[in-house]
C-alpha cells in the first residue's frame, strides 16, 4: 500500500489509466529485483547486516521487529555523518520513517539470490523463534552419527554475503566497496541470467547516458531476445504516451488551464509526429508476440486493460494516421477507460475530484525502471573499476 501510495506522489510516475500490470511485466523482464523506489545499490547488503546481526544476538519474533526499525533509524543517523548519503532513506523522515529499507529492497534481496528465506517480511519474523530452535537442535547434533539423515537447516541469507566493515553499525555509508559490488554483480548473473540487467552488469556498461533503456550506446551488444523485449517495450511507452498527454490535456480544458492547455496540446502533436517517423518500426509490431510476452510473467493483465491498449493502439496506429487532439473517438476511450480504473474518482467531469489535479498526472513517458536501474549499474561499475584490489 505504501509503494502504491508513493507512486500518487510522483505526478510522473502516477497510473492514472491502468497499465501499470504491462509496465511492470516488462520491467520484471529487464530489470529484475528492482523498485522505483529503491535509492542506492547497499541497501542490498545493509538490510541483511541488519538481520544477521539481530540473528547472532538471538532476538526473538516478539522483538525482532522493533529491534529491526531501531537499528535501520540509528543506521539512518550513521548514513547522514558519512561522505555519502545521498539516496539515504528516511534522511528527512527520521524517527517518523513510515517505510524501512528493508521494505523496499525485500523482494529484490529474494530476486538476486541474496535472502534465502522465502516469505514476506512479517512471515520472516514470525519464523525466527522456530529457526534459532532448530538451529541450537542442528548445532546440538552435529557430531552424532544419524545427523546426516536430518534436514538441514538453512540460513535465512546468502552466507557469501560480504561481512560488514568492522565500525558497522556505528559508522556506515552508502559508498559500496569494490568486493560488495563484485558479489552483487554474481548474484544478477546467477539469479537473473539473460535479462539486460545482468549484461549492463557484467560489461560495466552503466547507463550509457541514455535516457531510457533503448538508446543505450551499445544496444548492438545485447542479445536478440533482450533487443526483442526493449523493442517491444519502447513501442509500448511510446505509443500509450500519447493517452496520458490527452489525459492531462482534458483535464487542462476541463479547469480552464491556458498555459497548461497549449503545453499539452504540443506534446501530443510531438507525440503524433514520432509515432509518424517511426511508422515502419510500428508497422511490423506484432500485437500477438507483445501480449505473449506482457501475459507470460507473474504479472496479470486484466481483459479489461488488453482492450483499452487495444483499443488505442487501432486508433493511433491502423488508420494510417495518429488521432487528433480534439478526436472524439480518443477522448471517449480515455474518459471511460479513466472510469474503469477509478470508478467515482474518476477526475474527467467530475468537478470534486478535479481539484485534486495539479497540472500534470501520469505524463511521464514509461522507462520501466530504467531511472533507478541505471543508477544502481553505475555504482556497480564505479565501485568495480575505480577502487584497487
Amino acid at each position: 500500500m505504501l509503494d502504491v501510495i508513493d507512486l500518487f506522489r510522483e505526478p510522473g510516475t502516477r497510473d492514472e489509466l491502468g497499465v501499470a500490470a504491462i509496465r511492470d511485466a516488462f520491467a520484471e523482464l529487464l530489470f529484475p529485483g528492482t523498485s522505483t523506489i529503491m535509492t542506492r545499490a547497499r541497501y542490498y547488503l545493509i538490510v541483511p547486516w541488519i538481520y544477521q546481526r539481530l540473528e547472532q544476538k538471538g532476538v526473538s519474533s516478539a522483538d525482532v521487529e522493533r529491534r529491526a526499525r531501531r537499528l535501520a533509524l540509528e543506521l539512518v543517523t550513521a548514513i547522514g555523518r558519512s561522505s555519502d548519503k545521498e539516496g539515504n532513506i528516511g534522511g528527512r523522515a527520521g524517527e517518523q520513517l513510515k517505510r524501512l529499507p528493508s521494505s523496499v529492497y525485500w523482494n529484490g534481496l529474494s530476486v538476486w539470490g541474496i535472502r534465502w528465506f522465502r516469505g514476506s517480511q512479517d512471515a520472516y519474523h514470525r519464523a525466527l523463534d522456530g529457526w534459532h530452535v532448530a538451529m541450537k537442535r542442528q548445532a546440538a547434533r552435529k557430531d552424532e552419527r544419524d545427523c546426516e539423515h536430518d534436514d538441514p537447516v538453512l540460513p535465512n541469507w546468502n552466507p557469501s554475503i560480504p561481512r560488514p566493515p568492522g565500525s558497522f553499525p556505528a559508522e556506515c555509508t552508502l559508498e559500496l566497496e569494490r568486493e560488495e559490488a563484485q558479489f552483487l554483480v554474481e548474484q544478477i548473473l546467477v539469479h537473473c541470467p539473460g535479462t539486460l540487467l545482468a549484461h549492463l552488469a557484467e560489461n560495466d556498461l552503466g547507463n550509457g547516458g541514455a535516457e531510457f533503456a533503448w538508446f543505450h550506446p551499445a544496444v548492438t551488444s545485447f542479445s536478440s531476445a533482450v533487443r526483442e523485449q526493449l523493442a517491444h517495450a519502447r513501442n509500448f511507452s511510446e505509443l500509450m504516451h500519447g493517452a496520458a498527454i490527452l489525459y492531462n490535456l482534458i483535464l487542462a480544458e476541463q479547469t480552464a488551464g491556458k498555459v497548461a492547455q497549449e503545453d499539452l496540446r504540443e506534446s501530443f502533436d510531438g507525440w503524433r509526429s514520432n509515432l509518424r517517423s517511426r511508422s515502419a518500426a510500428f508497422g511490423s509490431w506484432g500485437r500477438d508476440q507483445f501480449w505473449q510476452m506482457a501475459c507470460g510473467t507473474f504479472v496479470r493483465v486484466t481483459p479489461r486493460t488488453q482492450e483499452f491498449v487495444n483499443g488505442w493502439w487501432d486508433l493511433s496506429l491502423k488508420n494510417g494516421s495518429p488521432p487528433s487532439a480534439d478526436s472524439a473517438k480518443a477522448r471517449d476511450l480515455v474518459g471511460v477507460r479513466e472510469f474503469q480504473v477509478k470508478g467515482t474518482n474518476a477526475r474527467i467531469n467530475n468537478p470534486r475530484m478535479l481539484q485534486t489535479w495539479r497540472g500534470a498526472s501520469g505524463l511521464g513517458q514509461i522507462e520501466f525502471r530504467w531511472t533507478i536501474s541505471a543508477s544502481i549499474l553505475d555504482e556497480l561499475q564505479t565501485a568495480r573499476m575505480d577502487q584497487p584490489c
